[in-house]
């Protein structure tokens, strides 16, 4: 239940904000506070912000605490940001000053963004889907990005081959066709 009123209150932050504030890293700051002063039960929060200039494919985005999302290039390989530009998980410190990041997406890119859950999945024998394969998955997929998110959440129960998840599972993918 604690889980569940972080991130229904999350939510309702991430919609209020985004209505009225358009640069994510004041954005991310505000939704921050939000969850610091509204902290339920000392939790915090790992989260991604993107948002994607449809016109001219460039995306800025903040990453608080979360592990970077991946880029598939066109030529296979994966290009991802760095670790210094990861900040703190939303709850943590009121008025974290997050960084803002820009990547323009070229033709045919694809962006996945996924929860510890995928990487963390353990099958039967108690080893760890992890997140190099993860990379390897995105890395050598030739699928759209719909298709690669559900071919990666497949591959992922696969792995776990009926075992109770123990982490919420969540795969966001997405990319720019032309």
């Amino acid at each position: 239940v604690p889980a569940a009123l972080v991130m229904s209150r999350l939510s309702s932050a991430v919609q209020n904000t985004m209505t009225y504030v358009d640069d994510p890293g004041e954005a991310v700051k505000a939704i921050n506070n939000h969850m610091c002063a509204n902290a339920v039960e000392g939790r915090f929060v790992t989260f991604v912000l993107a948002v994607i200039d449809v016109m001219s494919h460039e995306m800025r985005l903040v990453i608080a605490g979360h592990m970077s999302p991946l880029i598939r290039k066109t030529n296979g390989k994966l290009e991802e940001f760095d670790e210094d530009s990861v900040g703190l998980p939303l709850g943590v410190l009121e008025d974290y000053p997050y960084d803002v990041l820009s990547y323009h997406l070229e033709p045919g890119e694809t962006v996945v963004i996924y929860t510890d859950g995928v990487s963390e999945a353990m099958n039967r024998e108690g080893a760890l889907y992890g997140e190099e394969r993860v990379r390897e998955f995105v890395k050598n997929s030739k699928a759209s990005a719909t298709a690669m998110g559900t071919a990666l959440l497949a591959d992922v129960r696969k792995h776990a081959d009926g075992r109770p998840q123990n982490d919420d599972i969540t795969i966001m993918t997405f990319g720019r066709n032309a």
